[in-house]
């Protein structure tokens, strides 16, 4: 009965071993690839936010740029002078903010 004893021990301690064994050849390899993983995600989710941050920037510039237009339109449709010049420049800057927000989409 012992020697049964002593082989159960001595089969439990190599199996104990090799699992210690593989859990450390593997186990680092593992967290590597998380690792790896979660930095894709990561790079993903920023490109993402970029992408989405660039489009509502592009959505507030023509919105200003189409507020603007509407403000001298409702102003020359109660007979209100528009200074063509102040115009030309206000509706030129906003137009082109627009088009660079646009063209950065």
């Amino acid at each position: 009965m012992t020697d049964a004893s002593a082989w159960i021990g001595l089969v439990g301690a190599l199996g104990v071993a090799a699992l210690t064994a593989l859990a450390g050849v593997y186990g680092p390899s593992f967290l590597k690839r998380k690792e790896r993983s979660q930095q894709e995600l990561d790079g993903r989710r920023q490109v993402t936010d970029a992408a989405i941050s660039a489009l509502v920037e592009a959505r507030l510039a023509t919105r200003r740029w189409q507020d603007y237009l509407e403000q001298v339109a409702a102003s020359a449709s109660t007979g209100s002078q528009v200074d063509p010049e102040d115009f030309s420049q206000e509706s030129a800057r906003l137009g082109d903010e627009a088009m660079r927000t646009c063209f950065a989409l």
